[in-house]
């Protein structure tokens, strides 16, 4: 059996954190930038949406008013694309998969954020240049 291409993935929702993080392992693979975010949308089935949005040049530090745009934009899209949808999120930077303070700081920036502006995560992702793992529910370090 072949693997499901582009559209065909589409279809299959996304239940659990092991899906959730292999699709995250495919399209956004290892670490190749200092620090950017990912953002996917699910649908009400936890179907993916066919958008993936790099959001490069962050800076160590996630200010306010960028994670404030930032869940105001998610949850924009969530309104008029996917009533009742969720979204992932995954924190890429450089360097070897022990998190960083910096990595608990955005990470509890981004679920934050996302609790204020009502947006629900499906998940929440560390990408490292070593290894790709679940942020969601637990401490990174």
């Amino acid at each position: 059996m072949h693997p499901p291409n582009a559209s065909q993935a589409m279809e299959i929702p996304l239940r659990t954190g092991a899906e959730l993080l292999e699709r995250v392992s495919s399209l956004v693979g290892r670490a190749i930038t200092a620090r950017q975010v990912w953002v996917m949308f699910l649908d009400r089935q936890r179907r993916q949406m066919p958008v993936l949005i790099p959001i490069g040049d962050t800076p160590p530090r996630p200010r306010a008013d960028m994670i404030g745009g930032l869940m105001n934009m998610i949850s924009r899209v969530l309104d008029q694309q996917a009533p009742g949808g969720s979204a992932v999120l995954a924190l890429e930077r450089w360097g070897p998969s022990r998190a960083t303070r910096s990595d608990q700081v955005w990470t509890d920036a981004l679920i934050d954020g996302a609790e204020r502006a009502g947006v629900e995560l499906a998940g929440l992702f560390l990408v490292t240049s070593d290894d790709i793992r679940s942020a969601l529910g637990s401490e990174l370090s």
